[in-house]
């Protein structure tokens, strides 16, 4: 059994016995007619179409007036009369509809404006720290003229030992390490100290004291401490040097694992 749709009055299967409109979109048209009109559809009527599967003309019949409710039973009908809906060209519709849009966004544009006006820039007070360090040390010239010439014992150096930085670095960021994982940086900062590409680095280059200093604190840690599981800590500043260094040596070296590297030359 078909209907008529109420807006395009095309026939249609509904879903519901109470299905005024063919689809989503009439019924959104039929929507938009009522607002822009001011006016409320008291009388609308469906035509329910009988098929017949003799070879009979359509049988038209109307269903009785209602107030977009609920659809009387179809075994029921009354005759009324159908009121036509007043059609709106496409024309006037998206010119609402454009003013309508206009008016929404014009309070949302001047809200972000005033978000905007509002918004203030801050700078880690840590980055800004991280950036003096970085601008007092001034190890660039040093690192370069190494990388330039091709000198084989700054490269082997620097690239272990930005790796041993990652790691203690990631260290201060567990809750608990191993002792033995500590050991182990430990003998692998005396074994580059103790191998010829160490021994043979320019007077100049800017970690050599670091890296022996750093040894030496790892040793004193893995010496008094007893337990097996500890929190690694460091200083504040400590920290930021060791973010610094990394950082430097990120621009001429590149990231390598811990068991991918060899610390010992043979």
């Amino acid at each position: 059994m078909e209907y008529l749709c109420s807006y395009c009055n095309k026939p249609f299967v509904p879903k519901r016995t109470d299905s005024l409109y063919c689809s989503h979109s009439c019924r959104q048209f039929a929507y938009v007619l009522r607002k822009s009109t001011k006016e409320t559809l008291k009388d609308v009527s469906l035509e329910k179409v009988i098929l017949s599967d003799e070879k009979t003309p359509e049988i038209h019949q109307k269903l009785p007036e209602q107030n977009l409710g609920k659809i009387p039973h179809p075994s029921k009908p009354q005759e009324v009369t159908k009121k036509e809906l007043p059609v709106k060209t496409e024309i006037e519709l998206s010119v609402r509809t454009d003013m309508q849009e206009a008016s929404s966004q014009a309070p949302i544009e001047n809200k972000s404006e005033d978000i905007k006006s509002k918004y203030i820039d801050y700078q880690s007070r840590y980055m800004i720290e991280l950036n003096r360090k970085h601008a007092q040390r001034d190890a660039w010239p040093d690192l370069s003229r190494f990388f330039d010439s091709n000198d084989d014992s700054g490269l082997w150096v620097s690239e272990r030992y930005r790796c041993l930085i990652d790691v203690l670095l990631t260290f201060t960021e567990i809750k608990r390490i191993e002792l033995d994982d500590l050991k182990e940086v430990c003998n692998a900062f005396t074994d580059v100290i103790k191998s010829d590409y160490y021994q043979f680095l320019d007077p100049s280059y800017p970690y050599m004291d670091e890296i022996k200093k750093l040894r030496d604190q790892l040793r004193n840690t893995c010496l008094k401490t007893s337990r097996e599981q500890f929190k690694y800590r460091v200083s504040r500043e400590q920290k930021q040097n060791l973010i610094v260094t990394r950082f430097e040596l990120s621009q001429f070296v590149g990231k390598s694992k811990f068991s991918e590297l060899k610390f010992r030359e043979k």
